[in-house]
């Protein structure tokens, strides 16, 4: 250990502790074989003395940012491009800002389904699909309003920002860190107009698409219904169309803003326990967010959820403002921390499909109509816990017996003679005679 201390000493004093000299050296070497390859040709030998000039000049740089991040301590520099934040480059910036495309929009309107909610105008985007084709409505269309029908004003905003929602996609990973990786498509109403705009100047975007983003944020309008009737329309504030194909992509950059700041929090150990301060920092992060961007965590409807043994979670939770919580609990639906093989973890399930049964009136709904509905309701229910977890036999058999005395019992679920194999219904009906 003595000698390996010694070797240690020479090669930090010589060689790690003069990384700047080291550096300007290199620098040095390869300005002047530059300054000579300006004059002359260089030899075989000299372009190989400028190769290891440059690789050696890489090297020393390389150190010298190890070395600096080393003695910063901080570990989110290696989050960072060279203690750069995610954001997006010049090509993929450009991109976002060119010119549309025939093809584009066509792909945009036929990935649009047709039957969806009308807009103001009234129309849907499967009549929209029908009529792009149609003429202008003069010589030299400039304008939206020059073309016709001029009903169709009001759907083609949806068109647009189906395009643009389309181009947001393809790069939203890179300037949205991993910790975000799902969110409902279309079911957000965005409250953080700021936000957004801040968020894209900072993430990279060009001037031109946060102008288009700025234009369908401040052009939305609403309309009531006094007495059936359509009392005219008010632009609002803030927000967001219902469904609005842009909505989620632009939530979930601004939501982007939490996610950084827990994450800085959690790596300078400001919220890495569970002692009282640790939670009034989680606190202050929340009202910090709120402050910036309007948007506030409903405490109501938050659980504090100890994980191990962990003391005084009542106080803990009182300091949080929000309700507490213990294992197993339900998250975005899903069953979390339960075990999966236990069949009490389809309990939920199961009651769901009873609520909805006894919302119908089946006692008036015919054999076809119960079919119709077990196929597209009953048999949805559990698709969405399925993707997660592995369904067990008994809960199986009870899931296709509440069907089958649906379907035979009609107004109750009584048990009542079955008329037919249950695997024999949910055959093809090709194979019937």
């Amino acid at each position: 250990m003595k000698v390996v201390k010694q070797n240690i000493k020479v090669w930090n004093r010589e060689v790690f502790g003069r990384v700047e000299v080291n550096k300007n050296s290199a620098l040095q070497q390869l300005e002047h074989w530059d300054g000579v390859e300006s004059e002359r040709r260089l030899s075989m030998a000299e372009a190989e003395q400028k190769k290891e000039a440059k690789d050696a000049f890489y090297k020393w740089v390389l150190m010298e940012e190890i070395q600096w991040r080393q003695k910063s301590r901080e570990l989110w520099l290696k989050e960072g491009d060279r203690n750069t934040a995610q954001k997006l480059n010049s090509r993929e910036a450009e991109n976002l800002e060119v010119p549309f495309s025939e093809e584009e929009i066509h792909f945009a309107l036929m990935e649009m389904r047709g039957d969806k909610a009308p807009g103001p105008d009234g129309f849907t985007m499967g009549l929209l699909a029908r009529l792009l084709g149609c003429g202008e409505g003069g010589g030299g269309a400039d304008d939206l309003g020059d073309f016709r029908p001029i009903s169709l004003l009001g759907s083609l905003y949806k068109l647009l920002a189906k395009v643009l929602a389309n181009r947001l996609k393809k790069v939203l990973d890179r300037v949205v860190s991993v910790d975000q990786n799902a969110f409902v498509r279309g079911r957000q109403i965005l409250d953080a107009s700021l936000v957004a705009n801040e968020v894209l100047r900072k993430m990279g975007f060009g001037s031109r698409w946060e102008e288009w983003m700025r234009w369908c944020i401040s052009t939305a309008k609403f309309s009531i219904l006094i007495n059936g009737v359509p009392a005219g329309f008010f632009s609002n504030s803030k927000g967001l169309r219902q469904g609005d194909p842009l909505s989620p992509y632009l939530f979930v950059l601004g939501m982007e803003v939490l996610s950084t700041m827990i994450s800085r929090a959690g790596e300078g150990g400001f919220i890495s326990g569970s002692r009282r301060e640790q939670l009034t920092n989680l606190s202050w992060i929340l009202a910090w967010f709120e402050a910036a961007s309007g948007l506030r965590i409903n405490l109501a409807k938050s659980v504090l959820i100890p994980v191990g043994e962990v003391n005084g979670m009542e106080e803990l939770a009182a300091e949080l403002g929000c309700k507490l919580g213990a294992l197993p609990a339900v998250y975005l639906g899903l069953p979390l921390g339960a075990n999966h093989k236990n069949a009490s973890s389809w309990d939920g399930v199961e009651e769901r499909m009873r609520r909805r049964l006894a919302q119908w009136k089946r006692q008036y709904i015919s054999k076809g109509g119960r079919m119709t509905l077990i196929k597209s309701t009953l048999v949805s229910i559990p698709i969405y816990l399925l993707s997660l977890i592995r369904i067990p036999k008994v809960v199986a058999k009870r899931i296709e017996k509440i069907q089958r005395d649906f379907l035979w019992g009609g107004g109750s679920l009584e048990g009542k003679g079955h008329l037919i194999n249950w695997q024999v219904v949910c055959s093809l009906r090709r194979r019937g005679d």
